[in-house]
């Protein structure tokens, strides 16, 4: 395979490919048996000649989509150019066994970029800890769910969040209702199961009582005749968590200190990605100002189009609505979403070449563990089936860019002289 690097006028760079007849070869093999594995084909295709199966339009687009796949980042890599966007490719030849064929890779390259300096940041002011107030509210949300229902004073009236046993009897033109008939039954007043009319009629009943109202479901039919009598008023009475009751609950633990001790872990692990997020993000925010140039504007028109791209397809496979519908239902406009996406891109962009930049300087290379970090915040669960998607669409140079960020980003975090705590 030859190679030959071309700037042209707008910034890309296009990397002529070359491949001879013997070369082909090989790769129109791997090509052929990728579209038959589709199993999209006719019958007919699939029986055809040689010649009848490449001479099709539809078939001839797969296989040279295929072997441009299977090359272009290759190629890409032996012209010395480092991409950052997506390849193009390009090519008017047929893809035939016996043939030889040229494409052109389309590539916008990534810009080499200095920090004014390479000195330890400090990555973050704040500090991961558990206050008392989150402690006892954790308590009080436990204690709450082992809440146990109690029979209320016989004087006392019904009142929202109050547990009733009640008996209904309904009809709706002189026939029974059946879906508000029971002999007994279990309500909380203001669980919102009936419709509120029903339980502004309940508070203030007290047990034994009976009332009849009114009940509109449906304004095109006959309102439903409703007669309640509360057979009991019940209130819901959490536990003191105190050492006995804690003892009882979760013995060993060491009564109430020690489901504190707990209660602080569980909320601090719940706390520490966040946190962990805002470490990082701190610390490239001040890697990214020591950037000592701005983003080429080829690479941010090229990387801006392909996110709003994405996001417009993802809209329209989430929502099935169009981009316009979707704006307005939302309330907002495509200017306020294109400009709020514009400094992102602008942002992040700054941000990877910061790290890309802090990686080269202290010759940084990414482990297995960033690639595991870095497929699991793709692909949480299907790490590997990811990775092998990447490597044969020929895409493994974005893990590759992925996974050495995220390593230069754990250098600058562990060499922070104010590491987060």
């Amino acid at each position: 395979m030859k190679v030959k690097p071309e700037n042209v006028e707008n910034g890309r760079v296009h990397v002529n490919v070359s491949l001879s007849a013997d070369e082909m070869d090989l790769y129109f093999r791997m090509s052929q048996e990728a579209v038959r594995e589709e199993g999209d084909l006719s019958p007919e295709l699939a029986k055809a000649s040689l010649e009848e199966f490449c001479a099709d339009t539809q078939v001839q687009n797969k296989l040279r989509g295929y072997v441009m796949e299977l090359l272009a980042i290759k190629a890409v890599k032996e012209a010395g150019v480092v991409p950052a966007s997506q390849l193009l490719h390009l090519t008017k030849d047929t893809v035939l066994p016996d043939k030889s064929f040229e494409f052109i890779v389309s590539v916008v390259p990534k810009p080499v970029v200095e920090l004014t300096s390479y000195d330890p940041i400090e990555a973050y002011e704040g500090e991961l800890f558990v206050t008392e107030e989150e402690i006892e509210k954790e308590l009080a949300d436990l204690a709450l769910r082992n809440a146990s229902i109690v029979p209320k004073d016989s004087t006392d009236s019904v009142e929202l969040e109050d547990f009733l046993e009640i008996e209904t009897k309904a009809t709706q033109d002189g026939e029974e209702y059946e879906h508000l008939t029971a002999k007994k039954r279990l309500y909380k007043v203001g669980e919102k199961f009936l419709p509120e009319e029903f339980d502004k009629n309940l508070i203030g009943m007290k047990t034994g009582e009976t009332k009849s109202f009114l009940l509109n479901f449906d304004k095109n039919k006959t309102p439903v005749d409703v007669s309640v009598t509360i057979l009991g008023i019940y209130t819901e009475v959490a536990p003191e968590a105190d050492d006995d009751w804690i003892e009882k609950k979760y013995p060993g633990l060491g009564g109430l200190d020690g489901l504190k001790d707990q209660i602080r872990k569980e909320i601090t692990e719940k706390k520490k990605p966040m946190f962990d997020e805002a470490c990082a993000s701190s610390a490239l925010k001040q890697l990214a100002k020591r950037v000592n140039s701005t983003v080429p504007e080829i690479v941010f028109e090229t990387r801006f189009t392909e996110m709003y791209r994405n996001f417009c397809k993802e809209i329209k496979n989430s929502q099935g609505v169009g981009i316009e519908e979707y704006f307005y239902k939302q309330g907002i406009t495509e200017q306020q979403v294109k400009e709020e996406m514009a400094r992102d891109v602008r942002s992040g962009l700054i941000e990877g070449f910061a790290l890309d930049a802090y990686a080269h300087h202290y010759k940084l290379a990414a482990d297995e563990e960033d690639y595991e970090q870095v497929l699991r915040s793709i692909a949480p669960g299907d790490e590997a089936a990811t990775r092998h998607e990447y490597t044969v669409s020929g895409r493994m140079y974005i893990l590759d860019e992925a996974a050495l960020r995220n390593r230069s980003l754990r250098h600058l975090l562990d060499t922070a002289t104010a590491p987060c705590r």
